[in-house]
């Protein structure tokens, strides 16, 4: 009874630290707008924080016997850390003095918020260590890790769904912080600790049950978002939110509109009649007799309302890339705004999905996309993507893509991102016609005639569209279909396209091109970083052959370390203190780093097919976690019940690297194999870090020493993991390649095991 209470009590670590990340994800993401870097760096800065955390617990301050013995009051320390990083993350526009019109700067965002991601990450990796000198197992480190790792998994399930049920933040914290309490009660009674302790931890538990049950943190909740309207929109009057899967959306009146906000900032705001009459307008230039029209992009509530406005338009169908979104707006917004609303369609559905099973053919298709910054919003700008739209289309219908270009200047990242949109959209479509400047727009169609970029043409079919004129003068036509500016910006892209190779600037699932050159610009936007596109293309094509040689090199370097004596293999330069360690905490720095690569590739793939992870991803975490549960269980009681095999790792890196073969070879997986490769994932490696911590114990190093060694560097290799992976492999290199760089990293951890099993 007294070790189950312990392992109950790190169980609850694991699940208050899993709902801790969760909540601190999605407010990072508001901060940052769900940029690609933010969510990489997120991840960088929680697991490096975890491994500075599992340094510090060897400290002599956290050595001492007291500390130990009063882990479970210890670990309650948890609780205001969370407190103080939500603090921090939600208030990072005050610290840095950024208004809340202006675009936060990288510059000054990630040293603060690598900052403030610290509390709760920098706690995690001290009580994993300051646990495993509490813990009585016969392997400490690995008990340890595999307790955390299930109580990790049933917190990612818990934080999902009460976060698909709507459940606020202010009553899932302290939700978390009542089990992690009672934990600790209920450890420091069965143990029968001092009195005072366990007094102390009761006095907790009831102050935060009354937290709990008064709505206290609801409270809160609701003062926060308050706070946040009014700081973006002065004198604004609030009116309430909506919640998604996906994102937290506020609304009401400021000045004589009606606004919407998310990520920090306003999303929609109503009427948007500038803008949205003349995109309208234009498309229908280009197709003029159009009556079934779909509209694909973010708030576009507008755009449909003016279309649906028009009498020969029958239907519009109008799929936002957060499908519940659509929804819930039509139920807040004032009727002055619903008058055209009975024509507009809203299928609830992902858009890829949506056109996969669709049979409806559309006279004009309206792609109202941001530009393509994160690996999601690039599914929409694929060859794929483009193919499916296609296939959507009536015989003579049209496709327009809107994308950034440039009034009088293009810098090179978006002049390629235009020409690899360019150069994707030839491979799909026979005939293109191009809108310029600052807000560009490709229109493509299969037939000959349709399209055309002829101002005086445009302005006569669009005198056709009847009632247009009403709100749109076509002689206004002329102005944004200027001769000079159309060979301006399209000499731009075809200089490109002409020294690129074939194939080189195609956007497609597999290999984000229009992703990569947004991130680029988004770099120089707002963190001041320029890059030579010329030289970036050159790394590109060299990257996966250069890495796959420096591995490669290293891998017969390490072996060429050893040198044959007696019929032994021994170290002839051993680089830490005790033979085979090197090796040990390698394997578990690579595993580590084999396991993020792969995960994010998943995730990846998964996100192309099945669009937002944000709703799924506590679901992918927790099978991640299960699989690692799972992994180290079973490693853990091979090793007890069998004691130690040589073959143990070289064994499961074999598997593991069969397996990686495997999932790059599968064609597209359904959502439940997707959860089992994920979990698969997360089950090899979960099997190092047991492996490990026995062999360093058999060498005898220290309990601390062992839990923080190894957590430390498991920290370091995931979190090298995915930051290249995001920010490097998958944008330089594609899903293959980085695919091919994991087996070549598995094949080092062969190395390692090997050299290690000739020495066991």
């Amino acid at each position: 009874m007294p070790e189950f209470s312990k392992r109950f009590v790190i169980f609850c670590l694991g699940f208050f630290s899993l709902v801790a990340q969760t909540l601190l994800f999605r407010d990072f993401l508001t901060v940052m707008e769900g940029n690609e870097l933010a969510i990489g760096f997120f991840f960088f800065s929680w697991l490096i924080w975890i491994s500075a955390g599992a340094l510090a617990g060897r400290l002599n301050l956290f050595s001492k016997k007291s500390v130990a013995d009063s882990f479970e009051l210890v670990a309650l320390i948890y609780i205001p850390a969370l407190l103080i990083q939500q603090y921090l993350l939600l208030n990072i526009r005050q610290i840095s003095g950024t208004a809340s019109f202006e675009q936060l700067s990288l510059a000054k965002a990630i040293p603060l918020l690598f900052i403030s991601n610290a509390p709760v990450s920098f706690m995690t990796g001290l009580l994993f260590v300051l646990a495993c000198r509490w813990m009585t197992a016969v392997i400490p480190a690995s008990s340890v890790y595999i307790a955390e790792a299930l109580g990790s998994f049933a917190g990612a399930i818990a934080v999902t769904i009460l976060l698909f049920y709507k459940i606020s933040p202010g009553t899932i914290i302290p939700s978390a912080s009542l089990l992690l309490i009672t934990s600790s009660f209920l450890c420091l009674f069965i143990l029968r600790k001092n009195t005072v302790r366990i007094l102390t931890a009761f006095l907790f538990l009831i102050a935060n049950a009354v937290f709990l049950i008064t709505g206290c943190g609801e409270k809160m909740q609701r003062h926060y978002v308050l706070s946040a309207w009014e700081r973006m929109l002065p004198g604004g009057e609030y009116r309430g939110n909506f919640t998604t899967s996906q994102a937290k959306y506020s609304y009401g009146k400021y000045a004589d509109q009606f606004i919407i906000s998310a990520w920090g900032s306003v999303y929609e705001s109503l009427p948007d009649s500038i803008n949205a009459i003349e995109t309208a307008a234009l498309n229908l230039a280009e197709k003029p007799d159009a009556q079934n029209i779909l509209v694909a992009g973010n708030g576009s509530f507008s755009l449909c309302s003016v279309l649906a406005s028009l009498k020969q338009v029958r239907k519009v169908y109008w799929l936002d890339p957060d499908v519940e979104y659509p929804e819930n707006l039509l139920k807040v917004i004032p009727p002055e705004y619903r008058k055209a609303s009975g024509k507009i369609q809203i299928p609830s559905r992902d858009i890829r999905h949506f056109l996969n099973g669709n049979r409806i053919k559309y006279d004009l298709i309206i792609m109202n996309m941001p530009n393509p910054s994160t690996l999601l919003l690039n599914r929409y700008f694929t060859l794929e993507n483009f193919m499916l739209l296609k296939n959507s289309l009536s015989e003579q219908g049209v496709l327009s893509v809107s994308f950034p270009g440039g009034d009088n200047y293009m810098g090179s990242e978006l002049s390629y991102s235009g020409a690899s949109l360019f150069m994707t959209l030839k491979k799909a479509f026979r005939y293109i016609a191009f809108k310029p400047g600052d807000s560009s727009i490709f229109f493509v169609s299969d037939e000959e005639g349709v399209l055309s970029e002829d101002a005086s043409v445009l302005e006569k079919r669009l005198l056709s569209v009847e009632g247009i004129s009403m709100i749109y003068s076509p002689k206004n036509v002329a102005s944004s279909f200027m001769k000079e500016r159309i060979k301006f910006q399209k000499d731009k892209y075809l200089e490109i396209m002409k020294i690129s190779r074939q194939g080189e600037l195609v956007n497609s699932d597999s290999h984000p091109k229009s992703y990569l050159y947004c991130l680029l610009f988004a770099l120089k936007k707002t963190g001041g970083m320029s890059f030579d596109i010329f030289y970036l293309r050159q790394l590109t094509r060299l990257l996966f052959p250069v890495l796959a040689v420096m591995l490669t090199a290293y891998g017969i370097f390490r072996i060429l370390l050893f040198s044959g004596k007696n019929g032994k293999f021994k170290f002839s330069i051993p680089p830490v203190g005790i033979p085979g360690e090197w090796d040990i905490l390698f394997i578990i720095f690579a595993a580590s780093l084999a396991g993020m690569v792969l995960n994010i590739i998943l995730i990846f793939r998964y996100q192309m097919v099945f669009g937002s992870v944000f709703l799924n991803f506590g679901i992918l975490s927790s099978l991640f976690m299960l699989g690692n549960f799972g992994g180290g269980n079973i490693a853990e009681r091979i090793v007890k019940n069998r004691g130690w095999n040589w073959y143990y790792i070289p064994l499961t890196t074999l598997f593991f690297a069969f397996f990686v073969i495997w999932t790059d070879m599968l064609p597209t997986p359904s959502q439940t194999l997707f959860g089992v490769l994920i979990f698969l994932s997360g089950f090899f490696s979960g099997v190092y870090f047991p492996l490990a911590a026995f062999l360093l114990r058999a060498e005898g190093k220290g309990v601390a020493l062992t839990g923080s060694s190894l957590e430390a560097l498991d920290c370091l290799g995931g979190a090298t993991g995915s930051m290249i992976t995001a920010l490097i492999m998958l944008p330089l290199i594609g899903a293959r390649m980085s695919m091919a760089l994991l087996l070549v990293i598995l094949a080092i951890v062969l190395v390692h095991s090997i050299i290690l099993s000739c020495r066991s």
